[in-house]
C-alpha cells in the first residue's frame, strides 16, 4: 500500500510540474508584443545614434547630429551639449 501510495504522489507531481511548465510558456512573452517595461530595440543601424532614434525622422536625425558636431567644435561641455540636444528633441 505504502508503495502505491508514493507512485500516486510522484505522479500527480510530475503532472503538476508539466502544468507549471505549460503555464509559464502558454504565458511567455512572444517578440511582437511589448510591454511598458520592455525597451524597444531600434532597427538594424540606428545602434549608433542611441535607443530613441528610431522615433525621429531622418531630418531630425541629421539636424541633430548637425546640432552635435557643431557644438563638438565649438567644445561645448557636456551638461551645454545635453540641454542643447534636449531643447532640441523637446521641439520635435
Amino acid at each position: 500500500m505504502r508503495n502505491t501510495n508514493k507512485k500516486l504522489v510522484g505522479g500527480l507531481l510530475i503532472g503538476l510540474i508539466i502544468t507549471a511548465i505549460g503555464a509559464v510558456l502558454a504565458t511567455a512573452q512572444t517578440d511582437d508584443i511589448t510591454d511598458e517595461t520592455t525597451i524597444p530595440i531600434p532597427p538594424k543601424g540606428q545602434h549608433e545614434r542611441g535607443p530613441f532614434a528610431y522615433n525621429l525622422t531622418e531630418e531630425q536625425q541629421t539636424e541633430l547630429e548637425n546640432l552635435m558636431t557643431t557644438l563638438r567644435e565649438q567644445n561645448a561641455t557636456r551638461n551645454e551639449t545635453q540641454a542643447a540636444i534636449q531643447e532640441k528633441l523637446d521641439e520635435y
